[in-house]
Parts: structure tokens; C-alpha cells; sequence
């Protein structure tokens, strides 16, 4: 793939379990002194963070996406860590250890997926499927969303759709839309900062469209029928979808 502005993807040891106990003493009120009342909370208090969200995938997670994605998710009071990786395959999240390590210290509420932009040029997609499945599997039931990447010239959204079709449970942000609309770098495959902040805020929106509280802090509704290809017509495997 082209290069794009990313940071190594580091994964880290868990963190050792601490805790401290607090001793609370209830002292009686001296007859002498008079009871002050407890104070108001203040409207300026920090609330308690929602989250945390976890986002993993290849180089198009740091191509404008995680940037804009980042305060987002701040106003929400969400913590948000991005794990972009260069040369990313889907066999590099499906297959490596390192990403249950990563479930362990983050314990996300909701782990977003960007993955596949090097194998967008396969021309026989369906067989990617397996990993598409496995790396959903290693998450273990968490809420997800798999966001699909918006294509370029000279490819189709074949593997896009083999994605969409085998991600389930996790939920899919379908890009390809708006593949036109986005802005590129010079490489003309990633999304330069503009496009990547329109990108961001498809996705962000989309996401608070479809958040389900009751379901936990970024718990997700259920897909509407048609999410998951259930309706793409036969012929979607991307050899008679290449843009001009």
C-alpha cells in the first residue's frame, strides 16, 4: 500500500491488577459545633467517562479517520485508543496474538474495524471470508462495527460486500457511497485530512443514530435487514463493480 501517516501498532502487556482500601470513619457531630450540610455537587464536576472505544485496523485508521473520530468520541466523555498498522492484512488482526491482550487492558465497550484495504484488489474476495469470521470470533461477543472502506479508482467494492456478509454480529458502516465525495492523498487511495474528517463524522453520526444505551454505554441495535448483503445481487464480487 501506499504510505500514509500511521503509528506502529505496539501491543502491550496487561496491566497488573491494583486496588487500595479506603477506610471511612462516620464520626458523631460534637454538641458544640453545628452540622455543616454537605456540599452541591458542581456543574463543572467531570462526569463519569463512557467507553471505552477501541479501534483497530490499517493504515486508513490513521488516514484522517482516528484524528477527527478522537474529539468525537471526547465530547461523549468516551475514551478512544486507535491501533492503525501499516501493510495491515485482515490475517494480521485474525490470526496474530496480541489483540486479546489488547481486550484485556482496554475493556472497550465498542471495538470499531477498519481492515482490508490490501486486499481490496483480490479478485476472488469470498475466500477472505474465513478471516473476516475468525478476527469477529476473537472478540467475544463485545459490540462492534465494522466500518467499510471507501473505494478507489481501479477497484471494486468486491471484498467490501464478502465483508459485509460475513461480519455478523458486529455491525457495518457501508463507505463505499461516498467513495466520491472524499478527498485523497496524492497516492489517490487514502483519504487526506479533509476527507478523512468527512468520513469521521458519516461514521460518528451513523453511530449515534444507531447506539442503543440500554444495551451498554456504545451497546448497538439490531441491523435492519439488507445491512449484511442479505439483498446484494449476485454478481457483487467485485469484477463487474471496478470504478473507471
Amino acid at each position: 500500500m501506499a504510505r500514509s501517516p500511521s503509528r506502529s501498532l505496539r501491543f502491550l502487556a496487561p496491566l497488573a491488577a491494583t486496588g487500595s482500601l479506603i477506610a471511612v470513619v462516620f464520626c458523631a457531630p460534637s454538641p458544640s459545633r453545628a452540622e455543616t450540610p454537605p456540599a452541591a455537587p458542581s456543574a463543572s464536576s467531570p462526569r463519569t467517562p463512557i467507553g471505552p472505544v477501541l479501534h483497530i485496523g490499517d493504515s486508513f485508521v490513521d488516514a484522517g479517520l482516528q484524528q477527527a473520530l478522537r474529539p468525537m468520541f471526547a465530547a461523549e466523555e468516551t475514551r478512544y485508543h486507535s491501533f492503525g498498522r501499516v501493510r495491515a492484512w485482515l490475517s494480521t488482526w485474525s490470526d496474530q496474538a496480541g489483540l486479546e491482550t489488547m481486550m484485556a487492558r482496554y475493556r472497550p465497550s465498542l471495538v470499531l474495524i477498519t481492515l482490508g484495504a490490501n486486499e481490496m484488489v483480490d479478485r476472488t474476495p469470498e475466500r477472505r471470508a474465513v478471516l473476516v469470521r475468525r478476527l469477529v470470533r476473537r472478540l467475544n461477543g463485545v459490540p462492534c462495527v465494522w466500518v467499510g472502506h471507501p473505494v478507489w479508482r481501479g477497484v471494486g467494492p468486491g471484498l467490501m460486500h464478502v465483508v459485509r456478509r460475513s461480519c455478523e454480529p458486529c455491525r457495518f458502516f457501508d463507505s463505499v457511497p461516498m467513495s466520491d465525495t472524499i478527498r485523497r492523498q496524492p497516492d489517490g487511495i487514502h483519504p487526506d485530512k479533509e476527507g478523512g474528517a468527512l468520513w469521521a463524522k458519516a461514521v460518528f453520526d451513523w453511530l449515534q443514530q444507531e447506539r442503543d444505551p440500554a444495551r451498554g454505554p456504545w451497546g448497538m441495535r439490531d441491523a435492519p435487514r439488507g445491512e449484511h448483503g442479505e439483498e446484494l445481487d449476485a454478481g457483487a464480487d467485485g469484477s463487474s463493480h471496478d470504478r473507471p
